[in-house]
């Protein structure tokens, strides 16, 4: 709801596409740059006190949201709700292994897709009724009480073994910039050594910059080409946010087949299958379940790589693991909205739905060759899953 509250505020205050331009890269920095550096400290101290202190700080950038005149304070406010996203993203994922144990992450985390993908449905609806009675301020007002609830929700879990991951906790900030610069390091090391985890890294970074090259182009595709009537077009958010149910639900079965990074490239597949689509359909029909399918994929590449980042990461590496694969996806989001738009300038809305597609397709053939390369280097008849796994225990030790 507070995205679609700023992005209303942001329209109706200035009035430009450039001012929405900005408020969406601004957006798009902290993860971008931050989240490294977020990771060593997620990974040093008390996870759950750090995801609460994070919603905190975006109930506090609400807040001044509803109190800002100006772009500079606006874009101010957006930036530190983003930075409060950095935090808090990254620890809840890190503490979540600790509250349901490794047996059961996967379904957890399709539980957690699966709420996510409920408010997704119903954010819009929800976000009307809101701005039509209360307007933006009291828009803003409500995602800063929802915040704070959620930052309290947070704080009261308790759980052993919650404390900090790294050794040394408040001492440990005192080693200084250095000690933290090495950590911030021996992060991207791990994620860019650890063979189990760098093809689902590299397939995740690639379907979100082809995502992102298409995602400003949609709106032109449904008007322009297809004439989809308008509407029409408030169901196709439905079947996205059915397909991300969907996926959320048959996660956990195919897992026991695939096993949790197989669910990677049978989501990259999907995605990338719809966007060749996108490419050449004529019939407006087709868009439902297409957004359909577009929502089983994300939920399964999404769910997939959540679980075995947090089962194959040790866990005092797992923030800065997270925080990483977070700052690469950032990056690619901000890259690809530029060069998205200079390509259909150039070729057309429907040529970048036809190289996204491939993009994503060449992700997922990747992954998974990459994913039986590093099972088969393992010994034996280990799984890369498992060979992970007793490397977590001999890091542990």
């Amino acid at each position: 709801m507070l995205a679609i509250c700023v992005t209303v505020r942001v329209f109706k205050a200035f009035g430009t596409g450039a001012a929405l331009g900005t408020y969406y890269v601004i957006r798009q920095l902290p993860p971008a740059l931050v989240s490294p550096a977020a990771g060593v400290f997620i990974d040093r101290l008390d996870r759950r006190r750090l995801a609460a202190g994070g919603l905190v700080l975006s109930s506090a950038a609400a807040v001044g949201l509803y109190y800002s005149n100006s772009m500079s304070l606006v874009l101010a406010f957006v930036f530190l709700g983003a930075l409060g996203a950095v935090v808090y993203g990254p620890s809840l994922k890190g503490m979540l292994p600790e509250v349901v144990g490794k047996e059961h992450l996967l379904q957890a985390n399709s539980v957690q897709s699966g709420t996510e993908s409920v408010a997704r449905l119903a954010a819009p609806v929800v976000s009307a009724a809101v701005l039509s009675i209360a307007g933006t301020s009291g828009a803003l007002l409500g995602s800063a009480c929802s915040y704070f609830l959620a930052a309290g929700t947070v704080f009261h879990v308790s759980v052993a073994g919650m404390q900090a991951a790294g050794s040394g906790g408040a001492s440990g900030l005192a080693d200084g910039v250095r000690d933290a610069w090495k950590e911030l390091l021996e992060g991207v090391r791990y994620l860019a050594t650890e063979r189990a985890l760098l093809p689902v890294t590299a397939a995740v970074t690639l379907v979100m910059f082809a995502d992102t090259s298409v995602s400003p182009l949609f709106t032109i595709l449904l008007n322009k080409h297809l004439k989809v009537p308008p509407e029409f077009i408030g169901f196709l958010s439905s079947g996205y946010g059915a397909g991300l149910l969907i996926g959320a639900v048959l996660g956990p079965f195919l897992a026991k087949a695939t096993g949790e990074s197989g669910l990677v490239p049978l989501g990259a597949g999907l995605i990338g299958i719809q966007m060749l689509a996108y490419s050449r359909i004529q019939a407006f029909w087709l868009t439902l379940p297409l957004q359909l399918m577009c929502g089983t994929g994300f939920a399964l590449l999404l769910n997939g790589a959540t679980t075995s980042f947090q089962l194959i990461a040790p866990r005092r590496l797992t923030g800065r693991a997270f925080s990483a694969s977070a700052a690469l996806g950032s990056a690619a989001t901000i890259i690809a909205a530029r060069a998205g738009g200079a390509v259909a300038d150039s070729l057309g809305v429907r040529a970048v739905f036809l190289g996204a597609g491939l993009v994503s397709l060449c992700a997922a053939a990747c992954s998974l060759r990459l994913a039986r390369g590093a099972r088969a280097g393992s010994a034996g008849t280990r799984t890369s899953l498992g060979s992970a796994r007793k490397r977590r225990v001999g890091l542990r030790s």
